[in-house]
């Protein structure tokens, strides 16, 4: 796990990238996950590869960034999803309308 301009854990198995501020140190075959719509956390929606939040969080950054969420699936709130072996668990982080946070179990 390392901290660039995000949360990365990048391991044989799982590959996440966790609110991204930037594209560029972003593994080609990793997962993004957004937290919230807040500006200082979006910029992995610019990521080309699968990119997942709420979709409260999508509809905010795109009504305040004007572009649209290219590869996009939505994360609903205490839903499981499994990442390669490891399973994510988005939970209700209270911080704003669709923020996230998220419990991954390798």
């Amino acid at each position: 796990m390392e901290w660039h301009d995000g949360l990365f854990i990048n391991t044989p198995d799982l590959c996440l990238a966790l609110d991204p501020s930037t594209t560029r140190r972003i593994p080609k075959r990793a997962r993004v996950l957004v937290s919230h719509a807040h500006g200082d956390h979006t910029g992995g929606f610019r990521y080309k590869g699968l990119k997942q939040s709420t979709q409260e969080t999508r509809d905010i950054h795109h009504a305040l960034r004007y572009h649209q969420v290219a590869n996009f699936h939505p994360l609903k709130i205490n839903e499981k999803f499994v990442i390669d072996d490891s399973e994510v668990k988005a939970l209700d982080a209270g911080h704003m309308l669709g923020s996230a946070q998220f419990f991954v179990d390798t």
